[in-house]
């Protein structure tokens, strides 16, 4: 079931765990290496699991550039 949350009058879905565990499958090595997914990788994952068939290749992109995003900020503060 997903929910939409409206945000700066932007609807958007929340991820499901189903869907976080999918992209966590396929692309988690990139978080590791900290590394947004190209277009193909996105599209590849797509392909491969139908959990993720309500998402565009942007929004699995942006959803793997925000944990990276937020595991270097994360970083940052614990260097401190």
């Amino acid at each position: 079931m997903t929910h939409i949350v409206i945000c700066d009058s932007v609807a958007s879905a929340r991820w499901s765990d189903e869907e976080k565990k999918a992209v966590d499958r396929h692309l988690g090595h990139l978080i590791q290496l900290r590394r947004a997914p190209r277009k193909h990788e996105c599209l590849t994952v797509l392909q491969k699991e139908p959990v993720l068939a309500s998402r565009d290749w942007r929004s699995l992109k942006n959803h793997i550039a925000s944990k990276v995003r937020y595991s270097r900020l994360k970083d940052r503060k614990t260097a401190y």
